[in-house]
Protein backbone atom coordinates (compact mmCIF):
# COMPACT_ATOMS: atom_id res chain seq x y z
CA UNK A 1 0.00 0.00 0.00
CA UNK A 2 1.36 3.60 -1.13
CA UNK A 3 2.29 5.76 1.99
CA UNK A 4 -0.07 8.68 0.29
CA UNK A 5 -2.82 6.54 -0.12
CA UNK A 6 -5.77 6.75 2.30
CA UNK A 7 -5.98 5.45 5.42
CA UNK A 8 -8.75 3.34 7.20
CA UNK A 9 -10.66 5.35 9.20
CA UNK A 10 -10.57 3.16 12.18
CA UNK A 11 -6.97 3.66 12.60
CA UNK A 12 -7.74 7.37 12.72
CA UNK A 13 -10.06 7.02 15.11
CA UNK A 14 -8.02 4.59 17.29
CA UNK A 15 -4.98 6.79 17.50
CA UNK A 16 -7.23 9.01 18.09
CA UNK A 17 -8.72 7.53 21.06
CA UNK A 18 -5.02 6.39 22.59
CA UNK A 19 -3.76 10.01 22.06
CA UNK A 20 -6.41 12.23 23.27
CA UNK A 21 -6.21 14.42 26.65
CA UNK A 22 -9.93 13.73 27.37
CA UNK A 23 -10.44 11.68 30.14
CA UNK A 24 -11.97 7.82 29.51
CA UNK A 25 -12.04 7.82 25.68
CA UNK A 26 -8.16 5.64 25.69
CA UNK A 27 -9.72 3.09 27.73
CA UNK A 28 -12.13 1.77 24.69
CA UNK A 29 -9.19 0.80 23.19
CA UNK A 30 -7.13 -0.69 25.66
CA UNK A 31 -6.67 -4.73 25.50
CA UNK A 32 -9.51 -4.91 28.26
CA UNK A 33 -12.78 -7.13 28.08
CA UNK A 34 -15.13 -6.44 26.54
CA UNK A 35 -17.57 -6.08 29.81
CA UNK A 36 -14.48 -3.17 30.90
CA UNK A 37 -15.21 -1.58 27.22
CA UNK A 38 -18.37 -1.62 27.46
CA UNK A 39 -19.13 0.20 31.06
CA UNK A 40 -16.59 3.02 30.09
CA UNK A 41 -19.00 3.84 27.10
CA UNK A 42 -21.77 3.22 29.15
CA UNK A 43 -19.85 6.10 31.11
CA UNK A 44 -18.78 8.35 28.62
CA UNK A 45 -22.03 8.43 26.88
CA UNK A 46 -23.85 9.72 30.35
CA UNK A 47 -21.13 12.08 31.13
CA UNK A 48 -21.69 13.54 27.53
CA UNK A 49 -25.14 13.27 28.40
CA UNK A 50 -24.60 15.26 31.81
CA UNK A 51 -22.55 17.85 29.96
CA UNK A 52 -25.17 18.33 27.30
CA UNK A 53 -27.81 18.48 29.84
CA UNK A 54 -25.87 21.05 32.15
CA UNK A 55 -24.71 23.57 29.07
CA UNK A 56 -28.22 23.73 27.95
CA UNK A 57 -29.39 25.24 31.15
CA UNK A 58 -26.29 26.97 30.90
CA UNK A 59 -27.12 28.78 27.65
CA UNK A 60 -30.66 29.18 28.62
CA UNK A 61 -30.06 31.21 31.83
CA UNK A 62 -27.51 33.03 29.83
CA UNK A 63 -30.58 34.13 26.94
CA UNK A 64 -32.95 35.27 30.29
CA UNK A 65 -30.15 37.84 30.66
CA UNK A 66 -30.50 38.16 34.78
CA UNK A 67 -29.38 41.20 36.51
CA UNK A 68 -28.24 41.91 39.98
CA UNK A 69 -29.62 45.23 41.79
CA UNK A 70 -26.86 47.32 43.46
CA UNK A 71 -27.46 49.95 46.13
CA UNK A 72 -25.01 52.40 46.71
CA UNK A 73 -25.10 55.30 49.31
CA UNK A 74 -22.61 58.62 48.08
CA UNK A 75 -21.89 61.39 51.02
CA UNK A 76 -21.61 64.36 48.86
CA UNK A 77 -22.63 67.62 48.08
CA UNK A 78 -25.66 68.01 46.07
CA UNK A 79 -27.44 70.41 43.78
CA UNK A 80 -30.77 71.81 44.82
CA UNK A 81 -34.11 70.42 42.85
CA UNK A 82 -36.03 72.98 40.43
CA UNK A 83 -39.41 73.54 42.49
CA UNK A 84 -42.19 74.52 40.36
CA UNK A 85 -45.74 75.75 41.69
CA UNK A 86 -48.92 76.98 40.11
CA UNK A 87 -51.92 78.23 41.49
CA UNK A 88 -54.60 76.12 41.72
CA UNK A 89 -56.69 78.84 39.51
CA UNK A 90 -54.83 79.38 36.27
CA UNK A 91 -56.82 82.84 35.24
CA UNK A 92 -57.96 86.12 37.39
CA UNK A 93 -61.38 85.84 37.13
CA UNK A 94 -61.49 89.36 37.19
CA UNK A 95 -59.80 89.39 33.53
CA UNK A 96 -61.24 86.47 32.04
CA UNK A 97 -64.45 87.96 32.64
CA UNK A 98 -63.28 90.54 29.69
CA UNK A 99 -62.27 87.88 27.12
CA UNK A 100 -64.83 85.39 25.19
CA UNK A 101 -63.56 82.44 27.19
CA UNK A 102 -65.99 83.70 30.51
CA UNK A 103 -69.00 82.23 28.16
CA UNK A 104 -68.11 78.92 29.74
CA UNK A 105 -68.58 80.02 33.38
CA UNK A 106 -71.77 82.31 32.40
CA UNK A 107 -73.34 79.23 30.90
CA UNK A 108 -72.53 76.73 34.21
CA UNK A 109 -74.12 79.92 36.06
CA UNK A 110 -77.13 79.31 34.29
CA UNK A 111 -77.29 75.72 34.33
CA UNK A 112 -76.96 75.74 37.30
CA UNK A 113 -78.77 78.51 38.15
CA UNK A 114 -76.47 80.59 40.48
CA UNK A 115 -76.02 84.39 39.54
CA UNK A 116 -72.79 85.49 39.37
CA UNK A 117 -73.36 88.66 41.46
CA UNK A 118 -72.81 85.92 44.30
CA UNK A 119 -68.96 85.87 43.91
CA UNK A 120 -66.67 88.64 43.55
CA UNK A 121 -64.74 90.57 41.31
CA UNK A 122 -67.28 90.45 38.82
CA UNK A 123 -68.50 93.25 38.51
CA UNK A 124 -66.79 93.52 34.86
CA UNK A 125 -68.24 90.79 33.68
CA UNK A 126 -70.32 90.39 30.58
CA UNK A 127 -74.06 90.14 31.13
CA UNK A 128 -75.06 86.55 29.68
CA UNK A 129 -77.33 88.91 27.51
CA UNK A 130 -74.35 89.06 25.26
CA UNK A 131 -74.18 85.47 24.35
CA UNK A 132 -76.63 83.71 22.52
CA UNK A 133 -77.70 80.68 24.67
CA UNK A 134 -80.82 79.40 23.31
CA UNK A 135 -80.42 76.48 25.99
CA UNK A 136 -77.97 75.04 28.08
CA UNK A 137 -77.40 71.55 26.94
CA UNK A 138 -73.91 70.21 26.84
CA UNK A 139 -71.88 67.63 25.17
CA UNK A 140 -71.22 65.02 27.56
CA UNK A 141 -72.64 63.72 30.93
CA UNK A 142 -70.40 65.46 33.13
CA UNK A 143 -71.14 69.65 32.86
CA UNK A 144 -68.98 70.39 35.05
CA UNK A 145 -66.54 68.51 34.16
CA UNK A 146 -66.52 69.17 30.63
CA UNK A 147 -66.53 72.88 31.48
CA UNK A 148 -63.10 72.84 33.23
CA UNK A 149 -61.68 70.84 30.57
CA UNK A 150 -63.47 73.52 27.54
CA UNK A 151 -62.21 76.49 29.93
CA UNK A 152 -58.58 75.22 29.36
CA UNK A 153 -59.09 74.73 25.61
CA UNK A 154 -59.55 78.58 25.74
CA UNK A 155 -56.89 79.50 28.00
CA UNK A 156 -54.61 77.26 25.82
CA UNK A 157 -55.38 79.63 22.83
CA UNK A 158 -53.58 82.45 24.42
CA UNK A 159 -50.55 83.19 23.42
CA UNK A 160 -47.72 83.12 26.32
CA UNK A 161 -47.46 86.91 26.40
CA UNK A 162 -51.44 86.84 26.50
CA UNK A 163 -51.38 84.55 29.27
CA UNK A 164 -49.45 86.52 31.64
CA UNK A 165 -51.61 89.57 31.31
CA UNK A 166 -54.58 87.60 32.67
CA UNK A 167 -52.93 85.53 34.88
CA UNK A 168 -51.49 86.21 38.17
CA UNK A 169 -48.45 88.00 38.67
CA UNK A 170 -45.14 86.69 40.51
CA UNK A 171 -45.72 90.11 42.54
CA UNK A 172 -49.00 88.76 44.16
CA UNK A 173 -48.43 84.90 44.21
CA UNK A 174 -44.90 85.22 46.30
CA UNK A 175 -44.91 87.33 49.54
CA UNK A 176 -42.01 86.33 50.57
CA UNK A 177 -38.78 83.78 49.66
CA UNK A 178 -35.55 82.90 50.83
CA UNK A 179 -32.96 80.73 50.28
CA UNK A 180 -30.50 79.42 52.41
CA UNK A 181 -31.58 82.34 54.38
CA UNK A 182 -30.86 84.82 51.21
CA UNK A 183 -34.11 86.68 50.00
CA UNK A 184 -34.94 86.05 46.39
CA UNK A 185 -37.30 87.25 44.11
CA UNK A 186 -38.76 87.04 40.83
CA UNK A 187 -34.78 86.69 38.79
CA UNK A 188 -34.52 83.66 40.58
CA UNK A 189 -37.69 82.08 39.01
CA UNK A 190 -38.52 80.59 35.49
CA UNK A 191 -41.76 81.63 34.25
CA UNK A 192 -43.65 78.17 32.44
CA UNK A 193 -46.50 77.08 30.85
CA UNK A 194 -48.58 74.20 32.01
CA UNK A 195 -51.89 73.33 30.09
CA UNK A 196 -54.25 72.37 33.28
CA UNK A 197 -52.71 74.84 35.77
CA UNK A 198 -51.74 78.02 33.04
CA UNK A 199 -48.72 79.66 34.35
CA UNK A 200 -46.57 78.25 36.90
CA UNK A 201 -42.54 79.35 38.37
CA UNK A 202 -39.93 77.45 38.80
CA UNK A 203 -36.77 77.87 41.14
CA UNK A 204 -34.59 78.24 40.39
CA UNK A 205 -34.31 79.80 37.10
CA UNK A 206 -32.20 78.29 34.41
CA UNK A 207 -30.95 79.81 31.36
CA UNK A 208 -28.56 79.40 28.84
CA UNK A 209 -25.65 80.20 30.81
CA UNK A 210 -27.02 78.53 33.78
CA UNK A 211 -25.98 74.89 33.34
CA UNK A 212 -25.74 74.06 36.78
CA UNK A 213 -27.80 74.66 39.97
CA UNK A 214 -27.05 75.72 43.67
CA UNK A 215 -25.18 73.61 45.05
CA UNK A 216 -25.62 72.85 48.67
CA UNK A 217 -23.19 71.87 51.88
CA UNK A 218 -25.86 71.29 54.28
CA UNK A 219 -28.53 69.79 55.06
CA UNK A 220 -31.86 70.89 57.13
CA UNK A 221 -34.69 73.41 56.78
CA UNK A 222 -32.36 76.51 57.11
CA UNK A 223 -30.52 75.92 54.09
CA UNK A 224 -33.70 75.31 52.01
CA UNK A 225 -36.26 77.53 49.95
CA UNK A 226 -38.97 79.01 52.00
CA UNK A 227 -42.24 80.48 50.65
CA UNK A 228 -45.31 82.02 51.90
CA UNK A 229 -47.63 82.18 49.05
CA UNK A 230 -50.81 84.32 48.01
CA UNK A 231 -53.47 82.31 46.31
CA UNK A 232 -55.99 85.33 46.22
CA UNK A 233 -59.10 83.30 46.76
CA UNK A 234 -61.05 86.49 45.57
CA UNK A 235 -60.08 85.82 42.16
CA UNK A 236 -61.04 82.18 41.57
CA UNK A 237 -62.63 81.42 38.57
CA UNK A 238 -66.52 79.93 39.79
CA UNK A 239 -67.24 76.59 38.47
CA UNK A 240 -63.85 76.19 37.41
CA UNK A 241 -61.21 76.51 40.12
CA UNK A 242 -62.22 73.47 42.13
CA UNK A 243 -59.85 73.73 45.27
CA UNK A 244 -57.89 76.38 46.99
CA UNK A 245 -54.04 75.99 46.86
CA UNK A 246 -51.12 75.28 44.77
CA UNK A 247 -49.41 72.21 43.05
CA UNK A 248 -45.91 71.85 43.44
CA UNK A 249 -43.82 69.45 42.16
CA UNK A 250 -39.71 68.98 42.96
CA UNK A 251 -37.88 67.31 40.15
CA UNK A 252 -34.44 66.97 38.78
CA UNK A 253 -32.76 70.53 37.81
CA UNK A 254 -33.38 71.89 34.65
CA UNK A 255 -35.88 69.07 33.86
CA UNK A 256 -39.66 69.14 32.66
CA UNK A 257 -42.13 69.19 35.48
CA UNK A 258 -45.47 67.14 35.08
CA UNK A 259 -47.66 68.80 37.55
CA UNK A 260 -50.81 66.74 36.89
CA UNK A 261 -49.01 63.14 36.99
CA UNK A 262 -46.35 64.28 39.34
CA UNK A 263 -47.16 67.42 41.34
CA UNK A 264 -48.50 67.29 44.78
CA UNK A 265 -51.41 70.06 45.96
CA UNK A 266 -50.68 71.91 49.06
CA UNK A 267 -53.80 73.66 50.57
CA UNK A 268 -53.67 76.99 51.97
CA UNK A 269 -53.85 77.50 56.28
CA UNK A 270 -51.24 75.10 56.34
CA UNK A 271 -47.28 75.20 56.47
CA UNK A 272 -46.13 72.46 54.42
CA UNK A 273 -42.44 70.60 55.36
CA UNK A 274 -40.88 68.82 52.80
CA UNK A 275 -37.68 66.91 53.28
CA UNK A 276 -36.12 65.45 50.12
CA UNK A 277 -33.02 62.73 49.47
CA UNK A 278 -32.59 62.33 45.46
CA UNK A 279 -32.05 58.91 44.19
CA UNK A 280 -30.87 57.57 40.71
CA UNK A 281 -32.24 54.25 39.20
CA UNK A 282 -30.27 53.15 36.17
CA UNK A 283 -31.33 50.12 34.41
CA UNK A 284 -30.10 48.38 31.83
CA UNK A 285 -30.94 48.55 28.15
CA UNK A 286 -31.76 45.68 25.94
CA UNK A 287 -31.15 42.56 26.02
CA UNK A 288 -30.67 42.69 29.57
CA UNK A 289 -34.20 44.87 30.13
CA UNK A 290 -36.87 47.31 28.21
CA UNK A 291 -35.42 50.69 29.19
CA UNK A 292 -35.33 53.07 26.74
CA UNK A 293 -31.91 54.39 26.20
CA UNK A 294 -32.28 56.23 22.49
CA UNK A 295 -32.58 59.65 24.27
CA UNK A 296 -35.55 60.64 22.93
CA UNK A 297 -37.72 61.13 25.75
CA UNK A 298 -36.80 62.74 28.75
CA UNK A 299 -39.29 60.06 30.80
CA UNK A 300 -42.18 58.06 30.21
CA UNK A 301 -44.50 60.51 30.82
CA UNK A 302 -42.70 62.83 28.09
CA UNK A 303 -43.54 59.64 25.61
CA UNK A 304 -47.26 59.37 26.93
CA UNK A 305 -47.49 63.09 26.91
CA UNK A 306 -46.90 62.98 23.03
CA UNK A 307 -48.92 60.05 22.23
CA UNK A 308 -52.02 60.80 23.55
CA UNK A 309 -51.41 64.27 21.83
CA UNK A 310 -50.65 62.93 18.43
CA UNK A 311 -54.03 60.55 19.01
CA UNK A 312 -56.22 63.88 19.29
CA UNK A 313 -54.20 65.55 16.52
CA UNK A 314 -54.89 62.42 14.21
CA UNK A 315 -58.50 61.79 14.99
CA UNK A 316 -59.46 65.02 16.07
CA UNK A 317 -58.19 67.57 13.64
CA UNK A 318 -57.23 69.94 16.40
CA UNK A 319 -53.97 70.23 18.61
CA UNK A 320 -53.76 71.30 22.66
CA UNK A 321 -50.06 72.43 22.39
CA UNK A 322 -49.46 76.18 22.02
CA UNK A 323 -46.24 75.61 19.46
CA UNK A 324 -47.07 72.97 16.88
CA UNK A 325 -43.87 72.66 14.94
CA UNK A 326 -44.96 69.54 12.99
CA UNK A 327 -48.13 71.22 11.35
CA UNK A 328 -48.48 74.80 12.35
CA UNK A 329 -51.28 74.82 10.36
CA UNK A 330 -53.32 72.51 12.88
CA UNK A 331 -56.05 74.62 14.52
CA UNK A 332 -56.35 74.92 18.40
CA UNK A 333 -58.69 72.45 20.05
CA UNK A 334 -61.90 74.21 21.13
CA UNK A 335 -65.89 72.90 22.45
CA UNK A 336 -66.57 71.53 19.99
CA UNK A 337 -63.62 68.64 19.78
CA UNK A 338 -64.47 68.16 23.78
CA UNK A 339 -66.50 64.51 22.93
CA UNK A 340 -63.69 63.53 20.52
CA UNK A 341 -61.30 64.02 22.83
CA UNK A 342 -63.02 62.68 25.72
CA UNK A 343 -63.49 59.64 23.95
CA UNK A 344 -60.12 59.40 22.85
CA UNK A 345 -59.17 58.90 26.59
CA UNK A 346 -61.70 56.77 27.24
CA UNK A 347 -60.50 54.07 24.69
CA UNK A 348 -56.79 54.91 25.26
CA UNK A 349 -57.43 53.92 28.92
CA UNK A 350 -59.56 50.75 28.02
CA UNK A 351 -56.51 50.12 25.45
CA UNK A 352 -58.64 50.17 22.36
CA UNK A 353 -56.20 52.45 20.78
CA UNK A 354 -52.18 52.34 21.67
CA UNK A 355 -49.53 54.73 20.14
CA UNK A 356 -47.13 53.96 16.80
CA UNK A 357 -44.45 52.96 19.56
CA UNK A 358 -44.64 51.57 23.24
CA UNK A 359 -43.70 54.21 25.98
CA UNK A 360 -40.86 52.50 28.10
CA UNK A 361 -39.21 54.39 31.00
CA UNK A 362 -36.15 55.75 30.64
CA UNK A 363 -32.76 54.05 31.56
CA UNK A 364 -31.73 56.83 34.01
CA UNK A 365 -34.92 58.02 36.36
CA UNK A 366 -33.72 60.97 39.12
CA UNK A 367 -36.02 60.87 41.19
CA UNK A 368 -36.81 61.94 45.72
CA UNK A 369 -38.16 60.31 48.31
CA UNK A 370 -40.06 62.99 50.32
CA UNK A 371 -40.87 63.24 53.78
CA UNK A 372 -43.49 65.70 54.08
CA UNK A 373 -45.52 67.03 57.42
CA UNK A 374 -47.99 69.73 57.56
CA UNK A 375 -49.19 71.59 60.55
CA UNK A 376 -51.93 74.49 60.45
CA UNK A 377 -50.40 77.77 59.71
CA UNK A 378 -50.76 80.25 60.82
CA UNK A 379 -50.84 79.40 64.55
CA UNK A 380 -53.92 82.16 66.48
CA UNK A 381 -50.89 83.96 68.09
CA UNK A 382 -48.73 84.25 65.51
CA UNK A 383 -51.30 85.41 62.68
CA UNK A 384 -50.53 89.25 63.38
CA UNK A 385 -47.44 88.62 62.72
CA UNK A 386 -48.27 87.19 59.36
CA UNK A 387 -50.94 90.20 58.91
CA UNK A 388 -48.15 92.92 59.75
CA UNK A 389 -45.88 91.08 57.01
CA UNK A 390 -48.57 90.69 54.40
CA UNK A 391 -49.55 94.35 54.88
CA UNK A 392 -45.91 95.49 54.39
CA UNK A 393 -46.18 93.74 51.10
CA UNK A 394 -49.70 95.17 50.18
CA UNK A 395 -48.14 98.54 50.53
CA UNK A 396 -45.58 98.02 48.29
CA UNK A 397 -47.56 96.56 45.46
CA UNK A 398 -50.49 98.75 45.74
CA UNK A 399 -52.76 95.80 46.37
CA UNK A 400 -55.43 95.17 49.18
CA UNK A 401 -56.60 91.88 48.66
CA UNK A 402 -56.46 91.10 52.70
CA UNK A 403 -58.51 91.46 55.74
CA UNK A 404 -58.29 90.74 59.13
CA UNK A 405 -60.23 87.22 58.99
CA UNK A 406 -58.76 85.99 55.98
CA UNK A 407 -55.35 84.92 56.25
CA UNK A 408 -55.88 81.12 56.09
CA UNK A 409 -58.02 81.73 53.09
CA UNK A 410 -54.97 82.77 50.71
CA UNK A 411 -51.42 81.92 52.66
CA UNK A 412 -49.96 78.74 52.44
CA UNK A 413 -46.19 78.50 53.71
CA UNK A 414 -43.44 75.55 52.26
CA UNK A 415 -40.46 74.95 53.08
CA UNK A 416 -38.06 72.45 51.04
CA UNK A 417 -34.89 71.17 51.76
CA UNK A 418 -32.35 68.54 51.69
CA UNK A 419 -33.28 65.80 54.84
CA UNK A 420 -29.56 65.00 54.53
CA UNK A 421 -26.47 65.09 52.13
CA UNK A 422 -26.48 61.68 50.56
CA UNK A 423 -27.51 60.19 47.16
CA UNK A 424 -28.72 56.86 47.09
CA UNK A 425 -27.88 55.22 43.34
CA UNK A 426 -29.83 52.01 42.90
CA UNK A 427 -28.48 50.32 39.58
CA UNK A 428 -28.66 47.28 37.40
CA UNK A 429 -25.56 45.31 35.89
CA UNK A 430 -25.63 42.16 33.88
CA UNK A 431 -25.51 39.03 36.66
CA UNK A 432 -24.41 36.96 33.80
CA UNK A 433 -21.89 37.82 31.14
CA UNK A 434 -20.73 35.80 28.32
CA UNK A 435 -17.49 35.56 30.26
CA UNK A 436 -19.32 33.41 32.98
CA UNK A 437 -20.92 31.00 30.35
CA UNK A 438 -17.71 29.99 29.21
CA UNK A 439 -16.37 30.12 32.22
CA UNK A 440 -19.47 27.67 33.29
CA UNK A 441 -19.20 26.03 30.04
CA UNK A 442 -15.40 25.02 30.61
CA UNK A 443 -16.61 24.06 34.01
CA UNK A 444 -19.03 21.39 32.78
CA UNK A 445 -16.32 19.50 30.44
CA UNK A 446 -13.96 19.49 32.76
CA UNK A 447 -15.78 18.10 35.94
CA UNK A 448 -17.85 15.37 33.27
CA UNK A 449 -14.97 14.14 30.83
CA UNK A 450 -11.68 16.62 31.94
CA UNK A 451 -12.18 18.16 28.48
CA UNK A 452 -9.98 21.78 28.10
CA UNK A 453 -9.74 23.73 25.32
CA UNK A 454 -6.53 21.60 24.17
CA UNK A 455 -9.10 18.54 24.00
CA UNK A 456 -11.31 20.67 21.88
CA UNK A 457 -8.41 21.54 19.55
CA UNK A 458 -7.57 17.77 19.02
CA UNK A 459 -11.20 16.88 18.46
CA UNK A 460 -10.92 19.72 15.47
CA UNK A 461 -7.73 18.19 14.42
CA UNK A 462 -9.42 14.44 13.87
CA UNK A 463 -12.23 16.07 12.21
CA UNK A 464 -9.11 17.80 9.72
CA UNK A 465 -7.26 14.34 9.30
CA UNK A 466 -10.92 12.11 8.68
CA UNK A 467 -11.69 15.40 6.09
CA UNK A 468 -8.16 14.74 4.61
CA UNK A 469 -8.24 11.14 4.65
CA UNK A 470 -11.69 10.98 2.31
CA UNK A 471 -10.09 13.16 -0.54
CA UNK A 472 -6.75 10.75 -0.28
CA UNK A 473 -7.04 8.03 -3.32
CA UNK A 474 -8.17 4.51 -2.59
CA UNK A 475 -5.00 1.98 -2.13
CA UNK A 476 -4.42 0.09 -5.33
CA UNK A 477 -3.33 -3.83 -5.38
CA UNK A 478 -0.26 -4.36 -7.45
CA UNK A 479 -0.10 -7.55 -10.24
CA UNK A 480 2.41 -9.04 -8.90
CA UNK A 481 -0.11 -9.52 -6.03
CA UNK A 482 -2.59 -10.56 -8.00
CA UNK A 483 -0.41 -13.27 -9.66
CA UNK A 484 0.63 -14.74 -6.09
CA UNK A 485 -2.75 -15.15 -6.06
CA UNK A 486 -3.66 -16.84 -8.33
CA UNK A 487 -0.83 -19.78 -8.05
Amino acid sequence: MSSQGRAPTKNILTNFASNTSAHGISKLTDKNGILLKLMWLLLLLGATGMIVYQVFGLINQYKRRPVNTQTSIENTQLTFPSVTMCNLNPVLNSEASKYNMYHVIERVAKYLNVPLSDFTNTDAAPSSDNYNFSDVNFQTDDPLDESILEFQLEMQSFSFDGLEEISQKFESFVISCTFGGVDCDNGNFTVTFDQDYGLCYTFPSKSENQTQGNFIFNAGPLYGLKLILNVDQNEYLPFITTSAGVRLQIHEFGSRPYMLELGQSLSTGFETQIGVKPVVYKRQPHPYGTCDDSGKYESVLECERNCLATLIEDSCGCTRQQQQEDDPDLEMCGSKNIPCIKDIIKEKQSGKIKCDVACRSTCRVYDFQKQVSMTRWPANHYDPAIKFKVRKWAENFKTDVFNDENSRDNLLSINVYFSELSLQTIEEEPAYEFASLLSDFGGQLGLWMGISVLSICEVLELFYLLMANCFKPRPRVSSSSVTDLKS
